[in-house]
């Protein structure tokens, strides 16, 4: 679970425009270039959101800047989870499909998006996963 707060900044697409189910997530955390403060990104976001949903498989996209002046707030989870410390990103972009494999089979895609897109990120690190409403008892459980 994840305790950085992010500022939206770029949203491209709805569940509804892609006439499927959402059911998938690719998560993709990002650092900013040497010497990048986020200007790029918060200025080509509108565009790296609309070039991320065009990738097969995507149905929408999301670009976020990272609010590292409020994420080391405690939380309850924290306290539940003290060992669960997350490593730090600058920008964080989410893509949500129907399923899993076709996010996996998109993630090149994207991060090669990602890369070319002018936004100043680099050093991805990328995780696809089910959205827990869509995991059956033994996924949720580890009952396998």
């Amino acid at each position: 679970m994840s305790t950085t707060s992010t500022e939206p900044t770029a949203t491209a697409g709805t569940a509804m425009d892609s006439g499927e189910d959402i059911g998938a997530m690719a998560t993709i955390r990002l650092s900013f270039a040497n010497g990048e403060d986020g200007t790029a990104l918060r200025a080509g976001a509108q565009a790296l959101a609309d070039r991320l949903q065009q990738a097969i498989g995507v149905g929408c996209a999301h670009v976020g800047i990272a609010r590292t002046e409020v994420s080391g707030i405690r939380t309850r989870e924290t306290d539940i989870r003290p060992g669960m410390a997350e490593p730090e990103f600058d920008a964080l972009v989410l893509a949500e499909g129907s399923e899993v494999p076709a996010l996996e089979r998109a993630l090149p895609e994207l991060e090669r998006v990602i890369a070319e897109s002018g936004c100043g990120l680099t050093s991805p690190q990328s995780i696809v996963y089910w959205l827990g409403y869509q995991l059956d008892h033994a996924q949720a459980t580890g009952e396998a």
